[in-house]
């Protein structure tokens, strides 16, 4: 899907966020969250190849411009569990806090 009907749709790209996210200052942030969740989906825990791998933020990238490049405000998420998040009724997923010993729920 593409466009309008893809389900990661924000009603376009602006060439700012395209442009950040081509930087070393991003590529830098997304490595070290990769490496502190040590390469391992922070929902459903599958150790994530680079195909699959995806840098999370938790506070939006978009509205926290202070927060983009806080390895605190990453998470690792492979490509399956990313879609969910961003699924309307996971928004904020991330910013909710869990009971300790308790896991989040899976797919």
């Amino acid at each position: 899907l593409r466009g309008k009907k893809h389900w990661n749709c924000q009603g376009g790209i602006d060439k700012e966020h395209v442009r950040i996210k081509q930087t070393q200052e991003y590529k830098n942030w997304r490595n070290k969250v990769y490496k502190k969740y040590n390469w391992t989906c922070q929902d459903c825990k599958i150790h994530c190849s680079k195909e699959i791998i995806v840098a999370h933020h938790i506070k939006p990238f978009s509205t926290h411009k202070k927060l983009r490049f806080k390895v605190g405000n990453g998470v690792v998420l492979c490509r399956k569990c990313h879609q969910l998040i961003h699924k309307p009724r996971r928004k904020n997923y991330y910013e909710q806090p869990i009971a300790q010993g308790q896991e989040r729920a899976k797919h």
